[in-house]
C-alpha cells in the first residue's frame, strides 16, 4: 500500500495533468490514502456525495440499482482515473455505487474542498471541462455501438469497448487486465449468461480472444472492424 503521494502520482490523473508543483502540493495536502479489499463497497447509490475518489491501482465497478432491486454495472474504472466523474459542482448524493473488483489503493479528497480548488484555478477548470467532454463522447459512442444489435453482437461490442477502455498492449494482443466472469459480461452487455458463453466460445474458436484466469486477451482486434460500431475503430486506433 502506498503511504504517501508525489506530484508525479497526481499528474498521472488527466484532470490534474496541467497542475503546477504548487497546485499538486495543495491536492496532496487534502488527500487521504485508503485500501479496499476485493468486493468491498466504496460508496452506495444515494449516499451523501462527500468524497471524490482517485484510483491508484486495481479496478472499480460502477453500478446502479433499478426499482426492482436488480444491479446494473455501467462502467469500470482503471488506475489513474477519478470517480465519480459526473455531478461535479451540483450533485449532493452519489448517483451510483462503486465496488472493488480487485484489491485497490485509492486516495480521496473531500468533494467540497476539491471543487473549491478547481473553481479558483481557471486553467484547471478548463482541463476538467475538457476531460468531462471526452468522457461524455466515449459514453455516447458505447451507447450508439450497442443500439439495434442482436445479443451476440452486443457481447462482441462489449469486449471491444473493454479492450479500448481498459486494454494494455502485449506481445500476444490486447490484454484486458481486469478479471471478468461470464456473469459480469452478461450484466455489462445486457444479455444472458448463455448468450455470453455462446459468443465467447465462438470468438475463442476463431482465435479472436483467449481467456486465462478470467483475463481476456484480444488477439485479433481487426475482427471487430466493420461490426457497425465506432468502438471497434477506436480499439484499433488506441493501439496503432
Amino acid at each position: 500500500m502506498k503511504t504517501n503521494l508525489s506530484c508525479k502520482d497526481i499528474k498521472k490523473f488527466d484532470i490534474f495533468s496541467m497542475l503546477t508543483n504548487e497546485g499538486c502540493k495543495k491536492i496532496i495536502d487534502y488527500a487521504y490514502i485508503r485500501s479496499y479489499r476485493k468486493g468491498q463497497m466504496l460508496f452506495t447509490e444515494g449516499d451523501p456525495r462527500e468524497r471524490l475518489y482517485f484510483l491508484l491501482d486495481g479496478y472499480i465497478r460502477l453500478e446502479r440499482i433499478d426499482i426492482e432491486g436488480d444491479v446494473h454495472p455501467f462502467n469500470y474504472v482503471k488506475p489513474f482515473q477519478m470517480f465519480p466523474e459526473g455531478g461535479l459542482f451540483q450533485d449532493t448524493n452519489y448517483a451510483h455505487s462503486a465496488v472493488a473488483v480487485t484489491n485497490v489503493n485509492i486516495f480521496y479528497i473531500p468533494a467540497e474542498i476539491l471543487e473549491s480548488l478547481i473553481k479558483l484555478n481557471s486553467k484547471q477548470m478548463i482541463q476538467v471541462i475538457r476531460h468531462l467532454s471526452s468522457l461524455l463522447i466515449a459514453q455516447e459512442l458505447r451507447l450508439q455501438s450497442l443500439q439495434n444489435l442482436d445479443a451476440c453482437r452486443r457481447v462482441e461490442q462489449t469486449i471491444a469497448h473493454l479492450g479500448s477502455h481498459l486494454g494494455q498492449e502485449t506481445a500476444d494482443g490486447i490484454l484486458i487486465p481486469c478479471p471478468f466472469t461470464m456473469n459480469d459480461l452478461a450484466n455489462f452487455s445486457g444479455t444472458s449468461r448463455e448468450t455470453v458463453c455462446h459468443s465467447i466460445n465462438g470468438l475463442k474458436a476463431q482465435k479472436v480472444i483467449s481467456i486465462h484466469s478470467k483475463l481476456i486477451t484480444i488477439h485479433r482486434p481487426d475482427y471487430f472492424t466493420g461490426k457497425e460500431s465506432d468502438t471497434s475503430e477506436f480499439l484499433l486506433s488506441s493501439f496503432s
